[in-house]
Parts: C-alpha cells; structure tokens; sequence
C-alpha cells in the first residue's frame, strides 16, 4: 500500500555505497525490534517470537556485541548489515511461523531508497554495479557544496532504487541537478551558458562539449522525456545508464574546476 508521501512523490530517502542512513537505522530498528520475545514466550506462540537470549548469543559470537538494538543504531555499515543476517537466520531457526519478518526488513531497505537489498535467503546484495555505487559516493563530495543540486540528485536517486517514480522524471531530475550544480560552479543562468563557459575557459573541448550537448538533447528529446519526441520513452535500464552518464560527467568537470581553484 502506498501511503501520502509515496502517492504525492514528496521528499524521498536515499543510503548509498557502504553506508545506512538514518532512516535506515531506524526502519531496520523498529522491524527487529517488534518480534523480539524479552521474556517467556507463551503456550502456543512458540515459533512466532524471536527468543532475545537465542539472538544475543548468536551476535556476541560473530560480532561480541549483544544487542541488536545498539549495533544498528550506532555501529559501521558491515556490523549492522552482518547484524541483519544474523538476525534473519535466528528468525528461521527459531521462529519458522513468522512469515511477515523478511518481507519487513525487505521494505526497510526499499522504503530507504539503499542502494542494498535483501534477497529471499536473508543475505544483503548491492542493487547496482559495485563502480556505479562507488562513484554515487564520490557524487556525494561533489554535490555537497551545492545543496538544491544535492538534495535532489539523491532524493532522485533514492526514487530510482525503490522505483517510486517514472524512469522519464528520474531523467528529468538527474539533469536538473546536473543542470544546477553548472550554474552555480560557473555563475552562468542556464545549461548551454555553463557548458560554452567551460569550452571558453578551456576546461573542456568541442568533442566533450559536444557530449554534453547531446546529455541535454536527450533530456529534452528524446525518448519524450519533457515533451514529444520521436522514440519511446526510457525504461529503467535507461534511466540507470543516464545516471552513469551524469555521474562520470559530475567527476569530469569537478576535476577540470579544481585546475583552476
């Protein structure tokens, strides 16, 4: 079920390349939390709760840490993703009935827009390309001086993983705040001002320019992105190849403004 933010496209969350967001902590926190049994599990339940003795044995082997609660709120990506597997192996151990607590911890991650999943076995994979999600991370350090840029190129992100939006305005977006990082950089009004501005300087040449053109033309273009164009709109794979594009251009043109800074 979708509820007012996910219906209306509003603010979305997004936990990169080996890291958990807070809201991922969180998320992650309340599904574990809710089927941990403290004390004696009554007749008839056995099987539906998670024992919290069972649980605490099995992370103070693998992790020496306890509490389940502390590791995913405070502790490194690896301890809190191990923390989760741990979790969901005790979980078909020891309460086989609970259909409903891989589904959950499933949600956790989309609802984050993580660029991890968990698979149907309990283990957590990488959504994308181990170099895309990498490069996603060094984006970060791009984009942070230039908070509109920021905030929506990773609530954009956050989109295309959990697939809360059409592939057609995660293009749009992604452009947007490509589009807005080079005005701010180069103090230029629009998209074409910028990129002539970085051609003038010497920061790129009329091949590069010429790529950056077509960047622009296929937002605006084709695949009808932003109004009718002669080829089929993108799909998801589309969408996740115009975020490569944006991506390697975002590291081109910072190493290029860090010449002359």
């Amino acid at each position: 079920m979708k509820y007012f933010r996910a219906r209306h496209n509003l603010k979305n969350d997004y936990s990169g390349y080996q890291e958990v967001s807070f809201s991922l902590r969180n998320r992650l926190n309340t599904a574990c939390q809710a089927y941990i049994a403290h004390g004696m599990i009554g007749v008839g339940q056995e099987g539906h709760w998670i024992p919290a003795n069972e649980l605490e044995h099995e992370l103070s082997l693998n992790l020496e840490k306890r509490h389940i609660g502390e590791i995913i709120l405070t502790e490194s990506h690896d301890y809190v993703f191990e923390a989760i597997e741990i979790y969901l192996d005790v979980v078909k151990e020891s309460a086989p009935y609970r259909h409903d607590v891989l589904p959950e911890i499933q949600r956790a991650f989309e609802l984050s827009g993580s660029v991890y999943y968990v698979d149907n076995n309990g283990r957590i994979n990488l959504k994308i390309d181990e170099n895309l999600a990498k490069d996603l991370r060094e984006a970060e350090e791009i984009l942070s001086a230039v908070k509109t840029s920021y905030e929506l190129f990773f609530e954009t992100v956050g989109k295309l993983m959990s697939r809360k939006d059409e592939p057609k305005n995660i293009v749009k977006d992604i452009f947007i705040a490509l589009e807005n990082y080079l005005k701010e950089k180069t103090g230029k009004s629009d998209f074409g001002e910028s990129v002539s501005y970085l051609e003038k300087q010497g920061l790129i040449n009329k091949i590069q320019k010429g790529l950056l053109d077509k960047i622009y033309a296929y937002r605006s273009d084709a695949f009808a992105v932003t109004h009718a164009g002669g080829s089929e709109k993108p799909d998801e794979i589309d969408s996740l190849w115009f975020l490569e594009s944006i991506v390697a251009q975002l590291k081109f043109i910072d190493r290029k403004l860090k010449q002359i800074s």
